[in-house]
């Protein structure tokens, strides 16, 4: 930059240096003798990129790690500050690094927030997100983690009793947040439902049941699923309950694996 009689140039121009000239004639200015010049395209795609990386830097500097390191820097006075920020925010991932921290760090009037979050977060119709708000729940003060397990319970309920499968389906990931005692009931009902692809998400919930017996007892329903299933018409249903095969109790599941192996389809042999 030159001051020159007290008016000030700089490298990009001054205003009345590109007033009323088109964006070619623009560009041309910035031309350098002996190089290529810059062409109306390079232009356009320099400024898409330039705001591309913009928005990068934007979101990596609100991001989940970012906050991480924000919160471990911060002096303590100001650290809730930080955490009520994040947990204001409308990234769940910056929300549950935050439910975290307030869960280790902050005094119960921060952490109460969380429960805000959470409740808000169930409403959520964005399946992946609700089960990262289910599962944030073990961040929330111990005395409100008991009521809201049983909103997602109640969640999980009305899910398996909409005739839509697809909502049976969005509800099956919620149950390891659920209150420990009627998780395996929920897994049964889950299991009772007519569609193999729902049958198949609350078998995958079998390891989250606490209680040994009733984790057996629901292995001994897979095993009762599986075996009809294989003789299923449709290939990609006996696919499903192949896959089925290693939620039921030794020795059931080698009969079932002999059952597969002898299928004429080798997705199922497999």
């Amino acid at each position: 930059m030159i001051i020159m009689e007290n008016k000030t140039y700089s490298h990009e121009g001054s205003p009345s240096q590109f007033e009323n000239k088109s964006q070619s004639e623009v560009i041309s200015m910035y031309d350098i003798s002996g190089q290529d010049g810059i062409s109306e395209h390079s232009y356009e795609r320099y400024l898409r990129n330039k705001d591309q990386n913009q928005g990068i830097l934007e979101r990596a500097k609100n991001s989940a790690s970012a906050y991480e390191i924000k919160i471990i820097s911060a002096a303590a006075a100001d650290r809730d500050s930080v955490i009520l920020e994040g947990l204001e925010s409308r990234d769940v991932e910056v929300q549950m690094v935050c439910a975290r921290a307030a869960h280790l760090f902050s005094e119960d009037w921060v952490a109460k927030k969380v429960i805000d979050v959470i409740k808000t977060g169930l409403k959520n119709n964005n399946v992946v997100e609700k089960e990262t708000y289910a599962i944030m729940i073990t961040y929330a003060p111990d005395d409100a983690q008991d009521e809201l397990r049983e909103m997602v319970a109640d969640l999980i309920k009305a899910g398996l009793d909409n005739e839509d499968v697809t909502a049976q389906l969005a509800c099956a990931g919620l149950v390891s947040s659920a209150p420990d005692d009627i998780i395996a009931v929920l897994i049964r009902d889950g299991l009772e439902k007519n569609d193999v692809r729902v049958q198949k998400a609350f078998a995958d919930m079998i390891w989250s049941v606490p209680d040994s017996d009733k984790r057996d007892s629901l292995m001994e329903k897979v095993f009762q699923l599986i075996q009809p299933g294989l003789g299923n018409e449709d290939v990609a249903v006996q696919r499903v309950y192949a896959e089925m095969i290693s939620y039921v109790l030794w020795p059931d599941h080698i009969d079932l694996i002999r059952a597969g192996l002898e299928m004429d389809d080798v997705a199922v042999q497999r």
